[in-house]
């Protein structure tokens, strides 16, 4: 019945198949870009935290030879502290940023997400 109402309407029933596997392929084609935009997203926070913690304890380094270096009198930080405690507060902002970006994404997929009508 449906052959018939297709042959009458002079749509081809190949014509049909085929566009909804094209359909179907572009959808595949959405949802392993999201998959691989994710797991993309996943590997840079997990390296700029490998990153903090190495500055973290690099900065405790620093600090702890600066700190056996002047003994007991008040001097300004080294350099090297202070290189250490702006890149610890960058990968700090950076990891927050990105931790930001990704709930946004989650989010805007929740919101465009079909079945999301539940009132």
């Amino acid at each position: 019945m449906t052959t018939e109402n297709n042959q009458h309407a002079g749509v081809q029933p190949e014509t049909t198949i085929l566009r909804n596997l094209r359909i179907g392929f572009q959808v595949w084609l959405g949802e392993m870009r999201l998959l691989l935009v994710g797991a993309g997203r996943a590997f840079e926070l997990r390296q700029l935290q490998r990153r903090l913690d190495e500055e973290c304890a690099a900065l405790g380094r620093h600090t702890a030879e600066h700190l056996a270096a002047s003994g007991e009198e008040a001097v300004p930080p080294s350099f090297d502290m202070i290189r250490s405690a702006r890149q610890v507060q960058f990968l700090q902002d950076e990891i927050l940023r990105l931790r930001s970006e990704q709930e946004d994404a989650a989010n805007r997929a929740r919101e465009r997400a079909p079945h999301n009508n539940r009132d």
